[in-house]
């Protein structure tokens, strides 16, 4: 299921991430773990949709919480930034963790075995991944995730295609389909 949202400012971009913030909350609760692929070129906006997105999934899964501490950045040097909320859990009682990779500075795909980035894609916690298409190969057959794709519009508009890949994305109770096709801003 693929949508297109266009010529999205800084702050009309939380408008579709709010929602899908509402729809990664949801599955989370249910003890699922997603898997966000981001694209775009350098300085295209994908750490502060990352940033965008937290916040909204903070927002979403405990109101009122204080977030004045949080810094969501690049770890572009790091590989993997953790951000781990222990006071929130899903019905199975994991707290919600939340891991930001950035694989810009990844050489190839067959350093990723080495670093042991699968265990977390293979469910634990929610995962966001920048500049994945380094290493394409571990992606390829993943049933539950999301590719977001971040574009220059212009100086200070962005657009975003959202694709959600595999059929635990086709529940109706998600309501992805009215998502891909609400709130196009052109």
């Amino acid at each position: 299921m693929l949508g297109r949202f266009e010529n999205l400012t800084l702050d009309s971009i939380e408008i579709p991430v709010s929602k899908l913030a509402g729809i990664l909350a949801k599955v989370w609760k249910e003890g699922k773990f997603p898997l966000l692929l981001l694209s775009g070129k350098m300085g295209s906006g994908k750490t502060t949709f990352v940033s965008k997105l937290v916040k909204a999934l903070l927002d979403e899964l405990k109101p009122g919480l204080d977030k004045s501490k949080l810094f969501v950045n690049s770890p572009t040097y790091t590989l993997m930034n953790e951000y781990p909320f222990f006071e929130i859990q899903n019905q199975l009682g994991d707290p919600l963790e939340i891991f930001h990779f950035d694989l810009y500075r990844i050489g190839s795909s067959e350093e990723i075995p080495d670093l042991g980035f699968d265990e977390y894609w293979n469910g634990k916690g929610i995962s966001l991944v920048e500049w994945w298409e380094k290493a394409e190969p571990e992606f390829k057959d993943r049933k539950f995730s999301i590719k977001i794709d971040l574009e220059e519009a212009g100086e200070d508009t962005r657009n975003l295609q959202v694709e959600f890949s595999g059929e635990e994305w086709r529940r109706s109770d998600l309501q992805i389909e009215s998502f891909l096709k609400s709130e196009k801003i052109l």
